[in-house]
């Protein structure tokens, strides 16, 4: 995986916007907008498309957490996205305007945990206004398994032109996303794996790259393809679920999908749809 740089497109949308002269302007109609400078300081990571690192919408890996923290103080997810993602939350056809490139940013607060997204659409990278997180009482599940996340909006005058509603609606996927870092961070065989940087062009004024971070899962012995304890109950070829597993030690791992009983009897082929 290549990092994706979108801070430093993002560094760069505000140096245009400063040699404009407008970025005070700006500034006074979305205050959230001067949250950039706080992204040079984050530990960044690339994740995989639409922002899905592991199957678990039990988020098994915070179970018994009872205060939610960041491994880094600030953070910055990177991902591009699906537009066709957006068919559940919209009506509209033409998906073209909608955002494909996403950064979120965390920081984490004495009681809360502040996320602001940054989206690219239409050639240019635009903010929202920042939203909060409680450190404690942060999610309960809901009907059919599905996670209510407990959120704090922003002062009326952070909000720029958004609404309150529309705030809401706009980090629905995204809080999912954070949630399902903090899940895969939470297991202990799941490392941040730093990438190569690129060294910057050697023209005048050239921004530096950043240094990006992946995640990576130290995967235990006897998973994956191959034999993986199969029983009595399971005498055909199957898949086995990504899942966590929680050690006597009381520390949690991902156990990556495995084939069990290769080769054994009738094969039953089913897709699963991995983060």
């Amino acid at each position: 995986m290549e990092p994706l740089n979108f801070c430093r497109q993002i560094k760069k949308d505000i140096q245009i916007i400063k040699n404009t002269n407008q970025y005070e302007k700006l500034k006074e109609i979305q205050p959230s907008l001067a949250l950039h400078i706080i992204l040079d300081k984050a530990t960044k990571f690339t994740l995989p498309l639409n922002g899905l690192i592991l199957n678990d919408a039990q988020l098994k890996g915070l179970e018994g957490v009872e205060e939610l923290r960041l491994p880094y103080e600030r953070i910055a997810l990177e991902f591009t996205r699906d537009v066709n993602i957006y068919n559940d939350y919209s009506p509209l056809k033409d998906k073209t305007h909608f955002p494909n490139k996403i950064v979120l940013l965390l920081v984490e607060w004495s009681k809360h945990i502040s996320v602001q997204m940054w989206c690219h659409s239409v050639g240019i990278w635009y903010p929202c206004a920042p939203i909060s997180i409680p450190k404690i009482d942060s999610y309960v599940m809901g009907e059919k398994g599905v996670y209510t996340y407990k959120v704090h909006m922003p002062p009326i005058e952070l909000m720029g032109v958004c609404t309150p509603k529309s705030l809401e609606q706009d980090y629905a996927m995204e809080l999912k996303i954070v949630f399902g870092f903090l899940n895969a961070m939470a297991c202990s065989n799941v490392k941040a794996e730093k990438l190569p940087t690129r060294q910057p062009s050697k023209t005048l004024g050239a921004l530096p790259f950043d240094e990006y971070h992946v995640l990576t899962i130290d995967r235990p012995a006897g998973t994956g393809k191959g034999h993986a304890g199969g029983s009595h109950r399971s005498p055909r070829e199957h898949l086995r679920r990504g899942h966590i597993r929680r050690l006597p030690t009381g520390s949690k791992i991902w156990v990556n999908a495995a084939v069990i009983n290769a080769g054994a009897g009738g094969k039953i082929r089913k897709q699963y749809a991995m983060g």
